[in-house]
């Protein structure tokens, strides 16, 4: 298959199962919202380091598109620089802490052969910390009046938290199925 096709799949993948983690987490789970866009527990947070495990930096463009469609039609109060930032956050930052962890620790391959529980808790929290954090400096940095970072931080860590370790529990125990 073509190279550019396939990262072209790959970013529709992304999207797409992330609008769907977004609305089954509306369906779902609205009981856990702290405020808009700020859940106790968040399972699009565990669809963004399982796509970004899975599939790459072409699932980061993916989700952070997705993340820029959810917040036009959801927050259209918004200012494009809220809205691209935004997106950014949440689409690279599992990249990013995941690009960070396969550099520095040994045994982080592109597949789960060799990662320890304690390897993917590391992936979660450190994700949630770095996406909780990212959000809201930039929401501070794009003039957001409506949000108080110092308390808004920990119901969007805990959430992200939770949701990654979720899904990431999840994808492990399909694969230690399909071995079997």
């Amino acid at each position: 298959m073509n190279k550019y096709l396939e990262v072209i799949l790959l970013m529709g993948l992304a999207l797409v199962l992330y609008l769907f983690g977004f609305w089954l987490q509306s369906v779902i789970f609205q009981f856990t919202e702290h405020l808009p866009g700020i859940n106790w527990f968040y399972l699009p947070a565990g669809l963004r380091v399982v796509l970004v495990f899975v599939m790459g930096l072409p699932a980061a463009f993916g989700i952070g598109i997705a993340s820029l469609l959810i917040d036009v039609y959801y927050y259209p109060e918004f200012s494009s620089s809220k809205l691209l930032l935004t997106a950014i956050a949440s689409g690279f930052s599992p990249w990013v802490v995941l690009f960070f962890l396969r550099r520095l620790k040994a045994g982080w391959g592109p597949g789960m052969d060799g990662l320890r529980w304690s390897d993917l808790m590391t992936y979660a929290l450190l994700y949630s910390m770095a996406n909780a954090v990212l959000h809201q400096v930039m929401w501070a940095y794009s003039g957001d009046q409506g949000h108080i970072w110092w308390i808004d931080l920990w119901p969007m860590f805990v959430g992200d938290l939770l949701g990654a370790i979720a899904l990431l529990s999840l994808m492990r125990l399909v694969l230690r199925a399909k071995r079997r």
